[in-house]
């Protein structure tokens, strides 16, 4: 019974790495960026202008261009490729983006939009987990 436990044990870890594997930024010489597995593989083509490794909500920004978007660990894309900014993540709050002149929030784990980019404003958020968002003249 313990070689059945601990083959079920090997198991699952190995399955468990299979899955945990890194992926790294990779560039062709044309300076178009992708992601390769630890084997070297390419796992998401090389056809962005910008990427940045993984955050650990499993999204990466991309880029085309002058505009960014996010894509998942499978190369899904999860926001389109259309804005201007993506701040940094930050797990405890929402992610403000900017199309043009106007600013909007994505939910920081999923990249889903939360506020459409029809804002004048939306301040970063403060040690309270409070914004400021403008829109027009007036604070809201």
């Amino acid at each position: 019974m313990e070689k059945k436990t601990l083959f079920f044990v090997m198991l699952l870890f190995g399955i468990l790495g299979m899955n945990a594997q890194e992926l790294k930024l990779s560039a062709t010489q044309k300076g178009k960026i992708g992601y390769r597995n630890d084997a070297g593989e390419v796992v998401i083509a090389e056809v962005y202008d910008y990427a940045e490794p993984f955050a650990a909500n499993g999204l990466a920004k991309v880029g085309k261009g002058k505009k960014y978007g996010l894509i998942d660990k499978a190369g899904n894309i999860v926001l389109p490729i259309k804005y201007d900014e993506i701040d940094p993540f930050n797990p405890k709050n929402p992610t403000r983006i900017k199309a043009g002149k106007s600013y909007g929030l994505i939910d920081s784990q999923r990249g889903a939009i939360l506020l459409e980019p029809k804002y004048a404003y939306v301040s970063r958020f403060n040690c309270y987990g409070l914004a400021w968002v403008k829109k027009g003249g007036t604070l809201v």
